[in-house]
């Protein structure tokens, strides 16, 4: 518009549609006072600048310092300086503090753009859904092209996606603002500036992301850093910076943007980055956690396809780091025909790869292909027969797995190895299965709650790639077994979990899983509980992938209940077990028995009550621990759950067992067959009194086999050494024994966690060297545990006297509230490792 000022007529380039702004404009022409008019310009333009109308505020800056600059007046040097600061600001130039201000005044505004929301969310889904359809795509094709030999089948569908993604950005983000309301230019020259830039920075992005993943994969590794969160977030944002460097650097270099000095340079990708985490954290609260779980489930997708043994020259990563999200920064698109497209840069969460910087690739091996099947809620379908007809049970109480025909019979004398042939024919055949990720609503008991696929699913790869280097061995000798199958009571966590992943993982074929989590802690939707559900159905995807004929069921499992009649076996996890028995085409079963729920740890009758024993919370910090005192109710509950219950499961299993059966109780002889630490505790307390009965009835049902020329099979103990599991930091003084034994045991080179012990159990014992007639031979994994006993208690005791003299100096610590992490590390001091925080397990493994 042509607008007349003391200098005469001049044309000002406002934006169309803005009446308010014209007519504020053209009031100001009839003022007469030079001094007078430019300073009503000036508040004008701040106005428009306060509103988020940059570009006519930086028209009507450019105006004052034009028009001011002409006139010479030494009156209106002062107000072209502020107009041309200003100016700056906008622009890109100048002092640091008018530009800081200006995009911490515009980061609310800009950050919450819908149409830069809209655009975030869009190009993401186009990225994940192009990468995964590559993937789908290179992991079916039998001979692999020289471009997918040469990088990797997941760095060329990453690629793919990237390709696709940043045009989605820039177009989707101009059809929002042209929805809004907001002129675009749609020049060529325009659009192509636009794609440009989106090219250009996120592929500096990108290359920043995976360059600061592998230095942190490199830096954490070798220190045991992986999970530290500080840590990782200070490597992320790192990477993120030098992206933002690296794509303007490039923007300017090829004159997309404005060259500006170093000092403005860090201030805007300082702001940038501040504005990339607030808009990441919009765009997900704005699509919703169910599209935040279908995200993820892409991801996940995607990572397993890629892990997937492609042959020779066709492994790959995605070409991201597991650990750093990778993001897009962009230019916004144009708000008008000329505008400020190029003043300011938005940032924009585009992709992002999640996960933990401690898991390892996941073992090779043949991929199993299974045809997809859907994780509905509701009644899940079941062989004819399988479920006996309760009107007392829950709906959806226990589920199935099989959601397509079982695999035909095979020769039981060709065992795991002739099942592990036809599932390789079946591979190679079919295409790859398209696993649903998204959360799922499953009823127990009476109580419905959301079950978050992903999240199970992520943490059974997790197990798996921890276990892959023992996996070969135990691989090959269930190879030379019959196919029986195998019932796991306890699989939603624990080492039950761990031996579900590793017997999967190892070719075992019919698998029937039992699990229980209290109904009222689910419906008080308690984190620990429902990880554990969502493990459950991790194992179903795994099941998938893997060809496995998997059923789990939601049962409480503890048969035996003081003062009350023992509870039945429930008739459909029977029905399940025929069925499973019917399919391998033999009447025998594997029974491996992981119910570790203790309902009252307290000492035995006659046994002192111990107080104030030191130990570790899950987040590392020293505690003091109390023993519940002895009462008759919850001690004799706790003999009934882990000790008194696999009597009662192996009479219950008994018309399933025949000559080449097993079962496996676990325990930990340090508590139940010695006393030697954590005495009054463990030993001499419920705990190891459970124990001591739950071996004994082991012991008892092998000889009665034995009597009957093992016409029951074999039934076995498994000494584990105190593993670091979730449950250990429930007992009093176990967080601290644990990890001090860790670290005399890792100092010796013979640590075993869950990952390593699960699979080695059951090489053990089928593998050729354990007698497994013997009854009095047990499953033997704690023998370094055993011979490093003295050490491990003599630093235990240096612990507890160095608490010991902490509370002599600090009388006002009762132990009610754990220690700050400074103090405790220091009392930890040469005790354990520098990165034992770390190391605590999570509380669903």
């Amino acid at each position: 518009m042509r607008v007349h000022s003391p200098r005469g007529e001049r044309e000002l380039r406002l934006p169309e549609g803005g009446p308010a702004l014209t007519a504020e404009v053209r009031a100001l022409e009839r003022e007469g006072d030079p001094e007078l008019y430019y300073e009503g310009l000036l508040a004008l333009a701040r106005r428009q600048e306060a509103a988020g109308r940059v570009e006519a505020a930086a028209e009507l800056y450019a105006a004052v310092v034009q028009e001011a600059e002409a006139v010479g007046a030494l009156r209106e040097g002062p107000l072209r300086t502020r107009a041309q600061e200003c100016l700056d600001a906008i622009l890109g130039r100048g002092a640091f503090g008018p530009r800081a201000e200006f995009l911490l005044r515009n980061l609310a505004q800009q950050s919450s753009d819908p149409a830069m929301l809209f655009a975030m969310g869009t190009a993401g889904a186009v990225f994940r859904m192009t990468r995964l359809a590559t993937l789908s795509r290179l992991a079916s094709t039998p001979n692999p092209g020289i471009l997918t030999q040469l990088i990797g089948a997941g760095r060329l569908a990453s690629l793919t996606g990237f390709a696709l993604e940043a045009p989605a950005f820039t177009l989707v983000g101009r059809l929002g603002n042209e929805v809004l309301g907001r002129r675009q230019d749609w020049s060529g020259a325009a659009l192509g500036r636009d794609l440009a830039s989106s090219y250009l920075v996120l592929g500096g992005l990108k290359l920043a992301g995976w360059a600061s993943g592998a230095a942190y994969r490199s830096y954490a590794s070798p220190v045991g850093a992986l999970r530290e969160r500080p840590l990782q977030t200070l490597f992320q944002q790192g990477g993120m910076l030098g992206g933002i460097f690296l794509g303007h650097a490039l923007e300017e270099h090829l004159g997309l943007r404005r060259p500006q000095d170093g000092a403005t340079t860090l201030t805007d990708s300082l702001a940038m980055l501040l504005q990339f985490n607030v808009a990441g954290r919009l765009t997900r609260q704005a699509f919703g956690t169910r599209f935040a779980a279908w995200e993820r489930g892409l991801d996940l997708q995607s990572e397993a396809l890629a892990r997937g043994p492609q042959g020779p020259g066709r492994t790959l990563g995605l070409g991201v780091s597991p650990v750093l999200a990778t993001g897009v920064v962009g230019r916004p698109p144009a708000r008008s025909g000329r505008g400020l497209e190029t003043l300011w840069p938005n940032i924009v969460l585009m992709s992002s790869q999640g996960g933990n910087g401690d898991s390892a690739p996941p073992p090779s091996g043949p991929r199993l292909q299974v045809s997809p099947a859907s994780h509905e809620s509701g009644p899940v379908p079941r062989p004819a027969g399988s479920r006996a007809e309760d009107p007392g049970a829950a709906e959806g109480s226990a589920e199935s797995l099989r959601t397509e025909p079982a695999p035909p019979p095979v020769d039981p004398q060709q065992g795991a190895a002739g099942f592990a042939e036809l599932l390789e024919t079946r591979g190679r055949e079919t295409e790859p299965p398209i696993l649903n990720l998204q959360p799922v609503e499953r009823s127990f008991g009476s109580t419905t709650v959301e079950v978050q696929v992903a999240a199970g699913y992520e943490n059974v790869q997790r197990l798996r790639a921890r276990m892959a280097p023992h996996l070969p061995a135990l691989r090959e000798v269930l190879a030379g077994r019959p196919a029986a199958p195998w019932f796991i009571a306890g699989v939603s966590d624990g080492m039950g979990l761990h031996s579900a992943v590793a017997l999967m993982e190892a070719g075992v074929r019919h698998l029937v899983g039992g699990f229980y989590e209290p109904e009222a802690l689910i419906k008080m939707e308690s984190p620990i509980h429902l990880g554990r559900l969502a493990n459950v159905e991790g194992l179903r995807l795994l099941a998938r992938e893997r060809g496995v004929d998997f059923q789990a069921f939601y049962q409480d499992l503890v048969l035996p209940q003081h003062g009350k009649e023992t509870r039945p076996f429930p008739a459909e996890l029977r029905a399940a077990i025929q069925e499973a028995q019917r399919r391998a085409g033999m009447n025998e079963l594997n029974f491996v028995n992981s119910i570790a729920f203790a309902r009252w740890i307290s000492p035995s009758p006659g046994v002192e009550q111990r107080q104030g024993i030191p130990s570790l919370d899950l987040e590392g910090r020293v505690v003091l621990m109390n023993m519940k005192p002895y009462q008759a109710k919850g001690y004799e509950g706790t003999l009934d759950s882990m000790g008194r219950n696999h009597g009662a499961l192996l009479e219950a299993l008994g018309e399933h067992f025949g000559p080449e059966s097993t079962s496996f109780f676990f325990t930990w002889a340090g508590g139940s067959q010695n006393r030697r630490i954590l005495h009054g505790v463990y030993g001499g307390g419920a705990l190891g009194h459970a124990k001591e009965i739950g071996e004994a009835a082991a012991l008892r049902y092998h000889l009665q086999s034995q009597d009957a020329g093992f016409a029951r099979g074999y039934h076995k103990i498994v000494r584990f050494p105190d593993f670091s599991s979730f449950a250990l930091f429930g007992i009093p003084g176990g967080g601290a024994f644990g990890m001090i034994a860790r670290h005399v045991l890792e100092g010796h080179g013979c640590y075993a966690d869950m990952g390593e012990l699960a699979p080695r159990a059951y090489h053990e014992a089928f593998g050729g060297e354990h007698n497994l007639r013997n009854p009095a031979a047990q499953i033997e994994l704690d023998v370094p545990e055993s011979y490093h006993l003295p050490e491990i208690r003599r630093n235990l005791q240096t612990f507890y006297d160095r608490v010991a003299e902490y509370r002599r100096r600090h009388p006002e610590w009762d132990g009610s509230q754990p220690l700050d992490h400074e103090t405790s590390r220091e009392l930890l001091r040469g005790l354990v490792g520098e990165d034992y925080v770390s190391r605590i397990p999570k509380a669903t493994e």
